[in-house]
């Protein structure tokens, strides 16, 4: 969607893609930083996680690691992905999906404009290095909600340790297919925020928390987009009975 929005900005389809795996992988790697300042307070603690969290922990790290070495591969190795796009047509054309008279060519016109942009990326190291630190902050930010949320309602917990813990959600839950990880998410922040927080208090920092980070922003986002196709829909009428 980013991508077509884009587009209709008048950005070039390869800059864009290109513009949004580069953030990607600054995302990834800042959560996955997080993550393993997070587990390794947790190896050297007396505490320790639930089986199911371990295993959620551990899908979560593997697949964003994929993901971040996938967007890596892409912005920074373009050969590799000039390669694989060609296999991919190859394999079309074998099963009489396409055929690849006048694709090949298109596709390397293409991949070399991208390797361009990249290639001025690769060599922006202020600018990726400004780009770094910005996801990281915007990860401690989101990190930070129950945090917040804690201290609002008075309980008294140790920051650092409460935003790694939420580092830990935040990967075990990545690797859920349903939207926002609904359910996942709510199962395993109840886990790790009781040994931090004891008695009824849990739910509700849980609670408020998803709120904020998730239920809340998604609501706006829907009433916003329908007062938008309702008002765009009022103005079709409006000119149609001018017309």
């Amino acid at each position: 969607m980013q991508i077509m929005l884009m587009k209709r900005d008048g950005n070039e389809v390869g800059f864009s893609a290109l513009a949004l795996l580069t953030e990607a992988a600054s995302y990834q790697l800042s959560c996955l930083v997080l993550s393993s300042l997070a587990i390794s307070y947790y190896a050297f603690s007396e505490i320790t996680l639930p089986d199911i969290t371990k295993l959620l922990f551990g899908l979560g790290i593997l697949i964003n690691g994929i993901v971040l070495l996938f967007c890596i591969t892409a912005v920074f190795k373009v050969d590799y992905l000039k390669r694989l796009l060609y296999g991919i047509l190859v394999i079309l054309e074998k099963n009489k999906l396409i055929r690849l008279n006048g694709y090949v060519n298109k596709l390397y016109l293409k991949v070399d404009n991208y390797k361009e942009i990249g290639e001025m990326i690769k060599n922006d190291k202020k600018g990726i290095c400004l780009m770094q630190a910005t996801s990281l902050i915007k990860v401690l930010a989101y990190n930070s909600i129950p945090l917040m949320v804690a201290l609002s309602l008075g309980i008294e917990v140790n920051p650092i340790i409460f935003i790694l813990i939420q580092s830990i959600v935040n990967i075990s839950v990545s690797m859920v297919p349903s939207p926002g990880a609904v359910g996942a998410n709510e199962s395993v922040s109840m886990i790790l925020y009781s040994q931090v927080i004891s008695g009824p208090m849990v739910a509700t920092v849980m609670i408020l928390s998803r709120l904020v980070s998730y239920y809340i922003p998604v609501l706006v986002t829907g009433v916003v987009i329908l007062l938008n196709i309702v008002l765009s829909h009022k103005e079709k009428i409006v000119l149609i009975n001018l017309y």
